[in-house]
């Protein structure tokens, strides 16, 4: 394995959602460096990380105990950080800014992916230490510092738990084991004009968060990461294929256009979700 994609591998498996978006992006920019000429091309991969600041970055981002002033304040910031940067492109060529603006657009969509990714990861990762523990402390209580905070699968096969609990009367403990080992789920889907993501574009995202977490399973598994890291390089080449991919339709949204989302999520999302609960 190429030490540069190891270096990747390592940090998607990070529990810190930064790190975990600035190691797509690094796979991200080489790709999308295609879309612009040549003689840009090392222009565009030293300028991407500098948008990606902008998604990511605390500079930019609200937080809990902003005010409403503070959270446009730091919009507006960040809309002039993107304004600066769009007035430094080369030649001030009008394809470069697109090209930068698409870019950008993507960047906020493998932040997002990069979110959910960083939190599986922590959960792995505090089973593993927790595991871990066991192995080497055999009978002795595990530290919480190693446990899954709240963690349904903790709470269900935690003996010492139920021990504690309810030793007097398993037979209730089992009822509670097969209710939540059974999840329903209700779903509310409202349809609206303002969700213009092309249903192809949002597919492409599922398809690369899957490959993500394969890449992640099979390279802490052990059992190396080649079918599934060439999966994530692919989905993360059309990502990058803006003319093919576009993540808006340039037509009217319609009715059908999200009823066929609808239909796509609900064929995907909820059976996926009842299957790994």
């Amino acid at each position: 394995m190429a030490f540069q994609q190891q270096m990747i591998i390592d940090s998607l498996k990070a529990n810190d959602q930064r790190v975990v978006a600035m190691a797509l992006a690094a796979l991200f920019a080489e790709k999308a460096s295609n879309n612009v000429a040549a003689e840009h091309r090392q222009w565009f991969r030293n300028i991407l990380p500098s948008l990606g600041e902008i998604v990511w970055s605390d500079r930019y981002a609200p937080k809990k105990e902003d005010t409403y002033e503070d959270a446009v304040k730091k919009k507006e910031n960040a809309k002039i950080a993107i304004e600066n940067i769009l007035k430094d492109v080369p030649g001030n060529d009008a394809e470069l800014k697109k090209t930068l603006v698409e870019a950008y657009v993507r960047l906020g969509h493998i932040y997002e992916l990069a979110g959910h990714s960083a939190r599986e990861n922590f959960f792995r990762n505090r089973r593993d230490q927790e595991k871990t523990f066991c192995e080497k402390n055999p009978g002795a209580p595990v530290p919480q510092k190693n446990m899954v905070p709240g963690g349904v699968h903790e709470m269900l096969f935690h003996d010492d738990y139920f021990k504690t609990k309810t030793p007097e009367n398993p037979k209730a403990v089992g009822e509670v084991v097969k209710a939540l080992s059974e999840p329903v789920t209700e779903y509310v889907l409202t349809q609206h004009p303002t969700n213009t993501n092309q249903l192809k574009f949002m597919q492409l995202m599922r398809e690369t968060s899957k490959s993500l977490d394969n890449t992640i399973k099979e390279s802490k598994d052990g059992k190396g990461s080649s079918d599934a890291w060439n999966a994530l390089d692919e989905n993360i080449t059309k990502l990058a294929d803006f003319k093919n991919n576009p993540v808006v339709s340039s037509d009217n949204f319609t009715a059908f256009d999200e009823t066929g989302i609808v239909i796509n999520f609900l064929s995907n999302v909820p059976l996926h979700s009842a299957r790994t609960l």
